[in-house]
């Protein structure tokens, strides 16, 4: 199941992110039969708004199995990442094709009229993975030589 977390800082990293998805799967010494989920990807994503020019960040994860992802839900919506309330919720798929309304299976289709025709998120936005820019200290420096 994919987790979406809204409005992250700008100076997030997946690192941190999956450390603080991992904080609410952790096991606790008073609930030791806790449900052991894996995060399998973590990505920051960019979405820009051009008409506006409003920058959001956002976090992406897909976590296994289904039981865990809807415990982290509940566990961390509305808590504090990096000082920042972040919402955290399922990610739904959005698309004109994916039209709840149609009655698959049903033999019913909706009328044309009330068909959409579009995608459903606000129009023109950008987005793409967001690699935050990291500092290295001397500890993580290191050099290569040509021959």
């Amino acid at each position: 199941m994919k987790v979406f977390i809204r409005k992250i800082p700008r100076t997030s990293t997946p690192y941190l992110l999956k450390r603080f998805v991992e904080s609410a799967m952790s096991r606790r010494w008073y609930s030791p039969f806790g449900i052991k989920g894996t995060i399998k990807s973590c990505v920051i994503l960019r979405i820009k708004d051009p008409t506006t020019g409003e920058v959001d960040y956002y976090g992406l994860l897909d976590i296994h199995p289904v039981k865990a992802a809807q415990a982290v839900i509940q566990k961390l919506n509305m808590k504090r990442f990096e000082g920042h309330l972040v919402e955290v919720r399922k990610w739904h798929v959005r698309s004109a094709l994916a039209d709840r309304r149609t009655q698959f299976g049903k033999g019913k289709e909706i009328s044309h009229e009330d068909r959409r025709f579009e995608e459903r998120r606000r129009p023109n936005i950008v987005i793409d993975t967001h690699v935050p820019i990291q500092t290295v200290g001397v500890k993580g420096f290191h050099r290569q030589h040509g021959d």
